[in-house]
């Protein structure tokens, strides 16, 4: 059972499961929908953003709703709320939206990148660091194919900046290097084309088994908080990542 719940003026505000929660569908209405729907959580995924939500299907279709400023839904620019789960687009294996907002404090630095099963890559939103990889660094409210010399295989959204790896295991970026996030080049400024960052010497194979295995978020996550610890812009430090090392 998912429960899911926001509060920007109500708008995403929803329930999914037995919690009973205020906003635009009702506890009754979602519970028809699962109903009539017995199959849609299975192998799904929800995304949450900083006012907004997306809903995976396990067949890969992509529904979106919440606050839709700068499109960040994929739905075009209009209207600037969708109360309710919109279809967005079909044959999607992975969708991330920008991570680390200070909403509270005013920050709206909303974007969307959308990878597809057939590994292209699409954005949409704000790109104030060139962080939707075209279009320079002008925002798009409507969403557009990123143009690569390669297939993506996973994807990663921060702030301000957009990670990729490529189908041989090459990590690269653009947008916002402001604390070194994409490697050495530009630090402190943006960087406005991808950029293939170093990984100082590992094998592209062990990355690849990362990107692969189902466990890869939490592992990650596991050697930032205790191998890692907080880096400080400039700083280089290398751990081998590769699972089982």
């Amino acid at each position: 059972t998912w429960y899911v719940r926001g509060d920007w003026n109500g708008a995403v505000t929803e329930t999914w499961g037995d919690a009973v929660e205020t906003g635009p569908v009702s506890v009754s209405e979602m519970h028809a929908w699962r109903l009539a729907n017995p199959d849609a959580f299975k192998n799904a995924t929800i995304t949450a953003g900083a006012t907004y939500l997306f809903y995976l299907t396990g067949d890969g279709d992509l529904y979106a709703w919440g606050d839709n400023r700068y499109g960040v839904l994929g739905l075009g620019s209009t209207p600037t709320v969708v109360d309710v789960p919109t279809y967005v687009m079909s044959g999607v294996a992975k969708v991330v939206t920008s991570a680390g907002n200070a909403y509270e404090n005013g920050d709206t630095t909303f974007a969307t990148a959308i990878l597809t099963t057939d590994g292209r890559l699409f954005t949409v939103g704000r790109n104030t660091c060139g962080q939707l990889g075209r279009n320079g660094s002008a925002d798009d409210a409507n969403l557009g194919l990123v143009e690569l010399d390669f297939k993506v295989k996973d994807v990663s959204m921060g702030h301000d900046h957009l990670l990729v790896v490529d189908e041989k295991g090459n990590l690269w970026g653009i947008g916002s290097n402001s604390y070194g996030a994409l490697g050495t080049t530009n630090v402190g400024g943006n960087v406005s084309s991808f950029v293939k960052l170093d990984t100082n010497g590992y094998h592209p194979a062990r990355l690849q088994a990362i990107v692969e295995s189902e466990d890869k978020s939490d592992y990650i996550e596991q050697v930032a908080r205790e191998k890692l610890g907080y880096v400080m812009p400039g700083e280089k430090v290398f751990y081998d990542v590769t699972p089982g090392a």
